[in-house]
């Protein structure tokens, strides 16, 4: 639990990284319940959010300058260049925009670790319930769907869904 929060802290630190890898290949559970980041969640993974809006910072200050540039010159060359340079910068600056909120969407997915030693995961909220797959260990990462009083529903790898006690995550 302690090393997902501090990667979530601390996303290029080497230590914490590694901590975390061991941890994970101790689980019995060899796979990752929480969905694999996908599209541009990949080109930005080692970027805190801070950073995404210090680095979107050069392209909106490029598109400012530009646009000033162009309203106050007189050369036709130069608002020319201006131009260019204000609609490049504008165009870079909507694409940070568009990274941030996918960083922040991503980090506001809900998620918990498995604390319990050995957990079953059930078809319904309930303790009778029939056992949907093989039970869950403790350390493994799974993504939380709903709760329902003491019940907790999670993802499972095939796309469906379980229940989990709340006291186990």
């Amino acid at each position: 639990v302690n090393y997902e929060r501090a990667k979530r802290l601390m996303p290029r630190d080497q230590e914490t990284v590694l901590n975390l890898k061991i941890a994970r290949a101790l689980n019995p559970d060899a796979f990752d319940l929480v969905k694999a980041p996908s599209g541009f969640s990949l080109l930005y993974g080692a970027l805190h959010p801070d950073e995404i809006v210090w680095l979107g910072l050069v392209p909106y200050w490029m598109a400012a300058v530009s646009g000033i540039g162009l309203l106050f010159s007189r050369k036709r060359r130069l608002k020319q260049m201006c131009r260019s340079v204000a609609l490049t910068g504008c165009l870079t600056w909507a694409l940070f925009l568009l990274l941030l909120g996918l960083k922040i969407r991503e980090l506001n997915v809900p998620y918990a670790i498995v604390t319990a030693n050995e957990v079953a995961v059930r078809s319904e909220p309930h303790p009778g319930a029939e056992e949907i797959t093989r039970p869950l260990h403790e350390g493994t990462k799974v993504q939380l769907k709903e709760e329902r009083g003491d019940w907790v529903k999670i993802y499972l790898p095939d796309e469906n869904a379980g229940w989990l006690p709340a006291e186990a995550i």
